[in-house]
C-alpha cells in the first residue's frame, strides 16, 4: 500500500483504461474510483507529497503581514507558515518593503509604493526564459533592476 490502496488503484487501471480523466469518466465504475482517489489525496501537495498543501497568499495574509512585520524584525523565530510557498512569498514581501533594502536598492521615498505580489491572472503574451538580455538592456540605460521570477506555478506532470 501507498498513497492509496493496491486495490483502488487496479480497480482504477481496470475501470478507467480508456476513460479522459479531465472530462470526467463516464463509466460509473470509473467515476466512483475517481471520487474516491480523490477523496483520499485531497489532503497531499500534488507537487510534493512531503509537504502540506498550500494555498496562494490571500488579501487576507497581507493584513498579517502588515500586523507582524516589526515582530519579525525583532524576533529570533519566525512564524509558524505551514508551507514553503508561503514562506517565499510572505518573506519576499517583508524584505522588498523593508526600508534598508529599499535604500540599497535606492528606491527613491514616495516614488514606489509598497511591493505587492503580481497578480496570478494577468493574461501573459510571451513566456521569458531568460531575463539576462532585458536586464542587460536595463543596466545600460541606467535602471537598476531586480528580476525575480519563478515557475514553481506552471503546472507539471
Amino acid at each position: 500500500m501507498g498513497l492509496i490502496p493496491d486495490e483502488l488503484y487496479k480497480s482504477l487501471v481496470t475501470n478507467c483504461e480508456e476513460e479522459s480523466i479531465h472530462n470526467g469518466p463516464t463509466n460509473p465504475l470509473c467515476s466512483r474510483d475517481m471520487h474516491t482517489f480523490k477523496w483520499l489525496t485531497k489532503d497531499i501537495y500534488q507537487y510534493n507529497i512531503l509537504e502540506s498543501p498550500c494555498e496562494l497568499v490571500s488579501n487576507d495574509s497581507r493584513r498579517w503581514l502588515t500586523e507582524n512585520v516589526l515582530k519579525l524584525k525583532n524576533s529570533a523565530t519566525y512564524p509558524q507558515v505551514k508551507c514553503r510557498k508561503e514562506w517565499r512569498h510572505d518573506l519576499s514581501l517583508i524584505w522588498a518593503n523593508d526600508n534598508i533594502v529599499r535604500d540599497a536598492l535606492h528606491v527613491r521615498k514616495k516614488t514606489i509604493g509598497a511591493w505587492e505580489e503580481c497578480k496570478r491572472n494577468l493574461p501573459f503574451g510571451t513566456i521569458i526564459n531568460n531575463t539576462i538580455p532585458y536586464h542587460s538592456n536595463l543596466s545600460r540605460k541606467g535602471f537598476r533592476s531586480l528580476i525575480i521570477g519563478s515557475m514553481t506555478y506552471w503546472p507539471r506532470i
